[in-house]
């Protein structure tokens, strides 16, 4: 399908990212006035980051409590910031103030925690006004306390923010078209270096975080990259074991990479020295038959009930593993999860795809019986007619012919 928008670059420029950030920031305030709150608190540092573009210590805040922004349904925000961190959030037109955080964690409170709780709530509470319900996307115990102690009405409100984020405006596709050819280099280096014995499973994740950061990208999520008898079941982290000549490598990116959007790919490579099997070819082929087939149900319009009713399922003999469904992915995996009908684990809700989503589909095979397991995925942008596939990486070669 052909890129129709011309936002749709991968320099976006000061005026891309301006027009990005404006976009984000009213589709959070939108998203309030619609669900009845009068303001939000966000703790989530990608949520965060989704609302005014402000980063900081993005991994380390997200186990260590201590900024938080202030969003009202209208009107400019008040971003809570580490001690001495102000200065990070100059030139932002998102954020119409900066205060110094009151961090709530046992850390910096100790004994005193529930009494610093107070203090947060009571500026909070202050802000609120008592104009509304206030949307909290995540938050502790005594903070919740706090808030409910000082008559302030609080709200689940991660909905919110999922809600927000779900549509792409075309800026936002060009940031996670960026990542992507990130992600794409690291891939192509990975299955370079993996054609050569002798590697560990963490030599070839390091290159990811190698081209990640050498490109501007910021984080990896997971340690998903393992090989041979390690690629069954899923869910096994890369680890010191060396790559033997035959061996499949299995990995999924999982890569925060430039301007803090997810890059999210798997694939699995043939490590060179050895012959393929008749069994690998068989697990690459139903892993692409699976992919490719419930990639061709996305379009605008079609019902997540629908999708699990005319999905791919395996055939007798092959697990029926959870990875038969789709996400959305953004700025980190997203609203929404639809599990295949034969996945009753997983419980599911009912919804539509829209124009504007973007949706990873996933698919990992494995034998009944075997010792071998193939992961692909590739992200979609969600269009009247279908899904736009937004990774031109190429599937395996050595395995598909």
């Amino acid at each position: 399908m052909a890129r129709t928008e011309k936002a749709e670059s991968t320099s976006l420029g000061a005026a891309g990212l301006g027009r990005m950030r404006e976009y984000r920031l009213k589709r959070v305030q939108q998203s309030l006035s619609e669900a009845g709150y009068a303001a939000a608190v966000l703790n989530d540092p990608i949520n965060i980051r989704y609302a005014t573009d402000a980063r900081n210590m993005q991994l380390w805040t997200m186990h260590f409590p201590s900024r938080y922004l202030y969003v009202p349904v209208s009107g400019p925000t008040i971003l809570f910031e580490y001690r001495d961190a102000d200065h990070l959030s100059d030139g932002l037109d998102t954020i119409g103030e900066v205060r110094q955080a009151v961090a709530v964690n046992h850390i910096s409170g100790g004994p005193e925690v529930a009494e610093r709780a107070k203090d947060w709530a009571a500026e909070i509470a202050d802000l609120v006004g008592g104009q509304g319900p206030l949307a909290i996307d995540r938050t502790s115990v005594p903070e919740l306390f706090a808030l409910q102690d000082a008559g302030v009405d609080v709200r689940y409100g991660q909905n919110v923010l999922e809600r927000a984020r779900m549509i792409k405006s075309g800026d936002e596709i060009a940031c996670m078209r960026r990542s992507l050819a990130v992600a794409e280099k690291a891939l192509a280096e990975v299955a370079e270096a993996s054609s050569r014995p002798g590697m560990s499973e963490n030599e070839l994740w390091a290159i990811l975080n190698r081209v990640n950061a050498e490109q501007g990208g910021e984080w990896i999520e997971t340690r998903l990259l393992n090989s041979g008898p390690r690629t069954r079941p899923w869910y096994q982290e890369a680890g010191p074991r060396a790559v033997e000549a035959g061996d499949l490598v299995c990995l999924d990116t999982d890569m925060i990479g430039p301007f803090g959007y997810n890059a999210d790919v798997s694939r699995t490579f043939l490590v060179g020295g050895g012959r393929r099997s008749g069994t690998q070819r068989t697990l690459y082929a139903l892993a692409r038959e699976q992919l490719e087939h419930n990639a061709a149900l996305l379009r605008t319009g079609l019902t997540f009930r629908e999708f699990r009713d005319r999905a791919w399922e395996p055939p007798e003999g092959f697990h029926k593993h959870s990875f038969g469904y789709v996400h959305g992915v953004g700025m980190s995996v997203e609203y929404p999860q639809v599990p295949p009908a034969y996945e009753a684990r997983t419980p599911s809700y009912d919804g539509t795809f829209e124009t504007g989503m973007v949706i990873c589909v996933e698919s990992y095979v494995t034998a009944d019986h075997g010792t071998e397991g193939v992961k692909l995925e590739n992200p979609y942008l969600i269009r009247p007619g279908g899904g736009e596939q937004l990774t031109v990486f190429p599937f395996e070669d050595s395995l598909s012919a």
